[in-house]
Order: C-alpha cells, then sequence, then structure tokens
C-alpha cells in the first residue's frame, strides 16, 4: 500500500474547477516539492511554480505539458509543483471518469520518480513532498478514489 510506502501529507480539495480551491486555506510544511493528481492525459505541467532542476527530474519520466490551472496554483507556496496526469476523462462533468490502466502507470512512475527526489529540494527550499489529490464532488464515488485515498492516508 502506498501509505506504508510513502511518509507523505495527503490533501483533499475542492472548488478548483470554479478557481477558489480550498488548497489555498492549507497550512504548508517545510516540503521539498508537491505533487498532485489531478490532470487528463498522461504528461505532467508545472504552472511555472518550478525550477530548471525539477523539469529536468520530472523530464525522465514524463512529458512536459502546457496547463492553465489547478488547485497547486492556489496555495501559498515557492516550492517546486507538479500536477500528474493521470488520465481524467470528460472532467468536471457529472460523467467524468478517470482510466484504471493509466492511473496505475501514471503511480508506478511516481514511485520511481518519489524514491529517486524525496528527499531532494528541487526548488533548492524545503524538506518533505506533499501529496495531494483533488476531488470534484461528483468524482468522490469513484473506485479510483477510495483506493489512492484509502491507500495514501496516514
Amino acid at each position: 500500500m502506498l501509505s506504508e510506502r510513502l511518509d507523505v501529507d495527503l490533501l483533499l480539495t475542492d472548488h478548483e474547477e470554479s478557481c477558489d480551491s480550498t488548497a489555498q486555506y492549507h497550512t504548508l510544511k517545510n516540503y521539498n516539492w508537491i505533487a498532485e493528481f489531478d490532470r487528463e492525459g498522461e504528461d505532467v505541467v508545472t504552472y511555472n511554480l518550478d525550477s530548471k532542476k525539477f523539469l529536468t527530474a520530472l523530464g525522465d519520466f514524463w512529458s512536459i505539458g502546457i496547463g492553465a490551472f489547478s488547485d497547486i496554483c492556489s496555495m501559498q507556496t515557492d516550492v517546486c509543483c507538479v500536477n500528474i496526469g493521470i488520465g481524467h476523462q470528460l472532467s468536471h462533468s457529472k460523467d467524468s471518469y478517470v482510466c484504471i490502466k493509466t492511473l496505475r502507470k501514471q503511480i508506478e512512475r511516481f514511485l520511481i520518480f518519489y524514491d529517486t527526489y524525496k528527499i531532494q529540494s528541487l526548488s533548492g527550499i524545503i524538506e518533505s513532498p506533499l501529496i495531494r489529490m483533488s476531488l470534484l464532488p461528483m468524482m468522490i464515488h469513484l473506485n479510483f478514489v477510495t483506493y489512492v485515498v484509502g491507500s495514501m492516508a496516514n
């Protein structure tokens, strides 16, 4: 289980789709970097919350995409942040779902990335990564949400 393997914080957020994410209320600790799993496809985006070193590290695992906004943009932080694609489909709709095959593949990639960089401050600023997943109210019934939350909660 991920919760047994990773010593991380899990932040569940809401209202990201209206650019009023509850992530803005999270009290940040001294994190090395922040990872979020809330994106269509299989690429990653950083919303300019990055460094050259962070982008290079991410580029060894994923394609770097372009994104406009996500929960991590609402956080008051100087550390590098990444939003990892997990295969969302029909995002922000009552019919949204995730491709389980893509989700599994991205978690496997992330575990390797995490094992490689968990103690590194890729932005040169802080100490232990935060893993977050944004949950829209209509997605709560999905099996992958129950699995990920159950596996990553401390």
